[in-house]
């Protein structure tokens, strides 16, 4: 038998916003948990849009919320 397995993620977007003195708080996170990153812009106000799995949102929210200074919010694609 021939069948083919084909293996589908859910993945939702995060818009995460931050000031410049954490940023490297934030790069951290996105490196250490493999997020990918959909869109950026460093300007007067960070912002970095991520693709993360459903799955794993809430774990990856719950890290974003704990560094002061940083809003996190889904965004729709």
């Amino acid at each position: 038998q021939n069948a083919k397995h084909i293996e589908k993620s859910i993945s939702e977007h995060y818009e995460v916003v931050f000031e410049h003195h954490v940023m490297n708080e934030v790069m951290q996170i996105i490196k250490g948990q493999k997020l990918e990153q959909f869109e950026q812009d460093f300007g007067l106000s960070n912002k970095v849009v991520i693709t993360v799995r459903k799955s794993e949102a809430e774990k990856i929210v719950s890290l974003f919320i704990r560094i002061p200074s940083v809003k996190i919010n889904q965004v729709k694609t």
